[in-house]
């Protein structure tokens, strides 16, 4: 059976790995998410950071004591020029392969939702990469809808 809870400071080591493994992920489709020397430490601390956040969930889930993926969401402050400034973001959400298709991110979004739904956050982003089209097909599923395109430039 598959547990979705939020995690604590001992299941820091494992969500790390895991969310190198994001971005290992999606540096397929660009190397601007190429992760960062010592990457396993950085999330550990920015893991750590949002366990104790009151602007921060992090979740996990297990099957039997082992984890097999996370999910990261968070609240930021829109700039004062907007009207609707407090957003809930989706940061991360990874399954280990073997996982995928279990429902479990469904599971995932539920229990965030919920969580944004207690601190009255009524808009929710996230981002997914142009070229991930399984990644965009599955957030379509879940009800989110691409509003707003992101570019980038690499100066010479």
């Amino acid at each position: 059976m598959i547990t979705i809870r939020k995690a604590k400071v001992k299941d820091l080591p494992k969500t790390a790995k895991l969310g190198a493994a994001l971005l290992k992920h999606h540096k397929k489709f660009d190397k601007y998410f190429s992760p960062a020397e010592g990457i396993e430490k950085i999330y550990k601390k920015f893991f750590k950071k949002n366990i104790y956040s009151p602007k921060g969930l992090l979740l996990i889930a297990e099957e039997k004591g082992k984890i097999i993926g996370y999910a990261l969401a968070t609240i930021r402050k829109r700039p004062s020029v907007f009207k609707f400034r407090r957003i809930g973001n989706i940061d991360d959400v990874y399954i280990i392969p073997a996982y995928r298709r279990l429902r479990i991110a469904k599971q995932f979004l539920e229990k965030i939702f919920q969580w944004f739904k207690i601190k009255k956050i009524k808009d929710i982003e996230m981002q997914v990469h142009i070229k991930n089209e399984i990644g965009k097909a599955a957030w379509s599923k879940y009800g989110f809808k691409a509003f707003t395109e992101r570019r980038r430039l690499k100066l010479k």
